[in-house]
């Protein structure tokens, strides 16, 4: 009689904890698609996309995300994994571009470089 039925396996702890720290050593690419923001067209909104240079995971792109939409005018952030893009939508009237890429720069120590700036579209 097979006991086991119903019952959840549960990884050891020191198992689970390999599992996760794997984010950041196995690359995964296309774990999170290519994306353009959706914001509404606002007044000054603008859509600024960077090329990044480093190598990232999907852990990452978690924290790049969080990070760069903390900063002061962002309204919305996108990566695309595959193409190694950073696509911010900000209130152009809170800041330049060229100071959006040097906080974000600051902020994530990444290696950054401007693509393009373009108006957001609804």
């Amino acid at each position: 009689m097979n006991t086991s039925r119903g019952r959840r396996r549960v990884l050891p702890g020191g198992l689970a904890a390999a599992v996760v720290a794997l984010c950041c050593v196995v690359p995964l690419p296309g774990l999170i698609p290519a994306a353009r923001p959706a914001v509404p067209a606002e007044a000054g909104l603008k859509v600024a996309v960077f090329s990044i240079e480093s190598p990232f995971c999907s852990g990452c792109v978690a924290g790049l995300k969080a990070t760069v939409g903390e900063l002061e005018g962002v309204k919305e952030v996108a990566v695309d994994v595959e193409n190694h893009r950073l696509i911010v939508t900000f209130d152009e009237a809170g800041r330049t571009v060229e100071a959006l890429q040097q906080a974000i720069v600051e902020a994530t120590s990444f290696k950054i470089r401007l693509i393009e700036v373009r108006k957001a579209t609804g």
